[in-house]
Parts: structure tokens; C-alpha cells; sequence
């Protein structure tokens, strides 16, 4: 199963459920709640010289439900500012009410609940 790279939370632990699974011949990136940053030249460049170098054939982004990131958003905890919690909150908000907006009971009763 070579030729794979995992897109994973450094602070979710993955990568030793993925290598059981997949073996150790798969590659790694980790980015902040799996929220890939593509700003600075240099690292992409890296990137791209890995997936050409290694053949990389398939990509996986990759998180769990207990990443502290996205637990942070759903509670409404307080955030620290980082840029994968912008996103991962804007996601949220977009896909979260657009899915339950047709379900009135739900929206009404559990959503708007604290």
C-alpha cells in the first residue's frame, strides 16, 4: 500500500491506527486540525518534491472526532486564534445549519438549546 500520503492533526495521534492499517510504507504531512496552510513557497515546494519523488498516487486528509480543534468550535469554546479554527469554524457554520435547516424539530429544540 506504498504510494500513499496521509493529511493528519499533529496532536491527534493517527499516524500509529494508519501504519497498522496501512502499513509503513505511507508518508505523513501534519497541519493544525488537518487544515492544510499554503502561504509559504518554500514548504509547498517540499511538498511537491515528496509526492513526485516518492509517487505519491492518492492523498487522504485525515481526523478524528476528538480533535481539539474542532470539539473547540462545537462547543463554542474559547479559540486561540489560529488559522485552522477560522476554517474549520467557517465550515461549520456553512455545512452545519444548511443540513439541519430542514429539519425544523431539530433546529428548534436541540441547535438552539444550551
Amino acid at each position: 500500500m506504498a504510494n500513499k500520503l496521509f493529511i493528519v492533526c499533529p496532536f491527534s495521534g493517527l499516524e500509529t491506527f494508519i501504519r497498522k492499517k496501512y502499513g509503513n510504507e505511507v508518508f505523513f504531512l501534519t497541519y493544525a486540525g488537518t487544515v492544510l496552510e499554503t502561504h509559504d513557497f518554500v514548504y509547498n515546494l517540499g511538498v511537491k518534491h515528496l509526492i513526485f519523488k516518492e509517487r505519491i498516487k492518492t492523498i487522504y486528509i485525515v481526523n478524528d472526532t476528538s480533535c481539539r480543534f474542532i470539539n473547540s468550535i462545537i462547543k463554542r469554546k474559547k479559540l486561540a486564534g489560529l488559522t485552522c479554527e477560522k476554517v474549520i469554524e467557517e465550515l461549520y457554520i456553512e455545512y452545519y445549519f444548511s443540513y439541519f435547516q430542514s429539519q425544523q424539530y431539530l433546529h428548534n429544540n436541540i441547535i438552539w438549546q444550551n
